[in-house]
């Protein structure tokens, strides 16, 4: 499964708006959910972690952070009535982020 996303957001502590463009694929499997990225292609993914079942609750949490330079990108999934959030933790020396998708 594809997502093509784009939109605007406003990085904390700033005025203006910055404008996005991801494509996500989605890959299911009997125990994860694998999210990779196509910034360099459809033919080129780059592979961002697997998510898993957390054991203690009903979400699906990254098994390892995916690695950018310094900077680790985690992720939990959270499924609700009208869809699922994704909601990202970057940190590093170059980051410190926490973004929240919502898929209707």
């Amino acid at each position: 499964m594809r997502f093509f996303e784009s939109g605007k957001f406003q990085p904390q502590g700033t005025e203006s708006e910055v404008a996005f463009s991801n494509v996500y694929r989605w890959i299911t499997a009997t125990d994860r959910i694998r999210l990779l990225h196509e910034r360099h292609g459809r033919d080129q993914p780059v592979w961002l972690f697997d998510l898993v079942p957390d054991s203690a609750s009903h979400a699906l949490t990254a098994a390892h952070p995916h690695i950018c330079g310094s900077d680790h990108y985690t992720a939990r999934l959270e499924l609700n009535e009208e869809g699922f959030d994704l909601l990202w933790t970057i940190q590093g020396p170059r980051k410190d982020e926490f973004l929240h998708y919502s898929y209707r």
